[in-house]
């Protein structure tokens, strides 16, 4: 298998998705620049499970070597894991003050194994989903993606309608199960935790990223061209048509047309549309936008996004819970950015670079698919 070229627009805009994501946190926990209701900024979750589908579909093309599939998990799960017990212990450290009481509340002698072994999601009731650190939710959503892609990618091409129509029916029986849910989660069982934290619900999204990756597959990997204005204006529509689809996604009207527990999953997900079309778009890397979000600068954040995500949630709670600190307002502000992202670099050089170094070393591929299960142009 040819070296893929890199998607360095993608990189960047993951950077992007996961600003939006730390600008949430810090602005709801420091009470500085809060998002306005109208624009759902948590979006930037879907946007990550669709850009997953499409990068994970970009690089593995099949499973045909024998020994891929295997290689493929043990890829994933270097990829991931050891970012993630980094970021718990930092979240146990910095937010229950390595209390042993505080890490073992309510059943926290059950959730504390499930979150190491990021198993948190697949328990679709109140309090398991975002438990501890609870931006490792997604990644715990993610795991569940990298069992089902495989076969996903396998029966993808010839069997798409009945895994797309297998992913909407699924999303409606647990939309109708949301009868016996309640919106505030005070029930156990919670339209959070059935159609937002719950893996199932999310697979539609992680699929649509892999069916975006069909359809495009043709145009990438050529030889680069100059930017050119209609590509630029293709890449600006694809943004604010994204921009647009978020803000419908979570209008009023629309909410009273569907129902509360329908809308609930349009507002979480129903952008994803919108961003399999953006990741399509700049994936071709034709445009003035997608030259400037290839420059060094936004790709090395993106790099560092996913470090960067799991890890500004730990420093904007601690942050807040100490009066001094968020009685600074903008300067706490400032401070959880800059502390994050210099968090996230280290976590990058220091965890992430060196478990991928150390997987490269130790799993032996075939010459068939040198690159099929570790190295990735965008990681999703």
């Amino acid at each position: 298998m040819k070296n893929l070229p890199e998607l360095r627009a993608l990189t960047s805009l993951r950077f992007v998705a996961a600003a939006l994501i730390v600008a949430i946190h810090a602005g709801v926990f420091l009470d500085v620049a809060r998002i306005p209701g109208w624009f759902p900024a948590q979006q930037g979750v879907s946007f990550f499970f669709v850009l997953s589908g499409f990068i994970l579909a970009y690089n593995h093309r099949g499973f045909d070597t024998p020994g891929s599939v295997a290689n493929f998990y043990t890829a994933r799960f270097a990829r991931i894991w050891p970012m993630h017990i980094a970021t718990l212990v930092i979240w146990i450290a910095l937010v229950y003050k390595m209390s042993l009481d505080s890490v073992l509340w309510g059943n926290g002698a059950v959730r504390l194994p499930a979150t190491v072994l990021l198993l948190q999601t697949w328990v679709p009731i109140k309090g398991w989903g975002d438990t501890y650190n609870g931006v490792a939710w997604s990644i715990s959503v993610e795991l569940f993606f990298y069992l089902l892609f495989p076969f996903l990618v396998t029966h993808m091409r010839r069997n798409w309608p009945s895994i797309v129509l297998a992913c909407v029916a699924t999303v409606a029986v647990l939309i109708w199960a949301c009868r016996f849910a309640s919106l505030d989660g005070h029930t156990l069982l919670s339209y959070a935790g059935l159609l937002y934290f719950f893996p199932p619900a999310r697979l539609l999204e992680f699929v649509v990223g892999i069916g975006a990756f069909y359809l495009v597959r043709g145009s990438l990997g050529r030889v680069k061209t100059p930017a050119s204005l209609g590509w630029t204006c293709l890449e600006m529509a694809a943004l604010v048509g994204t921009v647009a689809a978020m803000i419908w996604s979570v209008s009023n009207p629309f909410t009273r047309a569907i129902g509360p527990a329908a809308a609930f999953y349009i507002g979480a997900a129903g952008a994803a549309p919108a961003f399999a079309v953006l990741i399509g778009v700049f994936a071709m890397n034709r445009g003035y936008v997608s030259a400037l979000l290839s420059t060094r600068v936004l790709v090395y954040l993106g790099k560092i996004s996913f470090a960067l995500y799991l890890v500004h949630y730990a420093i904007v709670v601690a942050i807040s819970q100490q009066p001094q600190l968020l009685s600074l307002g903008w300067w706490a502000y400032g401070a959880a950015w800059v502390l994050s992202l210099a968090a996230a670099a280290a976590l990058f050089h220091l965890v992430e670079e060196p478990a991928r170094r150390a997987l490269r070393r130790r799993i032996v591929f075939t010459a068939k698919s040198p690159r099929s299960a570790v190295t990735s142009p965008v990681e999703s």
